[in-house]
């Protein structure tokens, strides 16, 4: 049997489109905030975002903090996964508010490829390249209730969840 491994790469410009109807596509399905969907101004925030991870690698977010929103800049970098040089997912690493933590921010498989046992695959090479390339960061990952696959992903990849102030679940690679 032929063996095809997933391979990484830094996402393009061209990526856009497909990334942003899977987030789209994914918070109807409660996988990601539902305020991507709440109007033309919210989904041309999120692409004009994108364009920004993807160009500058940047993200920029808005946090409450002593008693008022204050914008900020997260260092960020959109991964794509490929297979036989067909790309089949994507996922955001971000800084986080926390200097140390560098965090699996949005992680999807593409519609058409699904329920192949790729995200399996994609997870463990991310999780090997973070390492690699962020040996001195922790590694974290949120998820929404809905999201019971991924969460199942990462406690199979020894992420542990804690308690945390964030309406999602929050998972933390356990240290090796």
């Amino acid at each position: 049997m032929f063996f095809s491994p997933i391979k990484l790469r830094v996402a393009k410009l061209e990526d856009i489109d497909v990334i942003y109807q899977t987030i789209l596509s994914d918070a109807s399905k409660g996988h990601y905030s539902d305020a991507y969907l709440k109007g033309d101004k919210a989904k041309l925030s999120l692409k004009i975002n994108l364009n920004n991870m993807i160009s500058n690698r940047k993200r920029y977010q808005s946090i409450w903090h002593n008693n008022q929103w204050v914008d900020i800049v997260l260092n960020t970098t959109v991964i794509i996964a490929e297979k036989n040089n067909q790309a089949i997912g994507f996922s955001i690493l971000s800084q986080t508010d926390i200097p140390k933590d560098l965090e699996i921010w949005k992680f999807s498989i593409f519609n058409d490829v699904r329920n192949k046992g790729y995200g399996k695959k994609f997870l463990k090479e991310l999780i090997k390249s973070i390492q690699r390339d962020n040996p001195n960061s922790n590694f974290v990952a949120r998820c929404f209730e809905s999201s019971k696959i991924m969460m199942n992903m990462l406690q199979d990849n020894k992420f542990i969840e804690e308690n945390s102030k964030y309406e999602a679940r929050f998972f933390r690679l356990k240290s090796s």
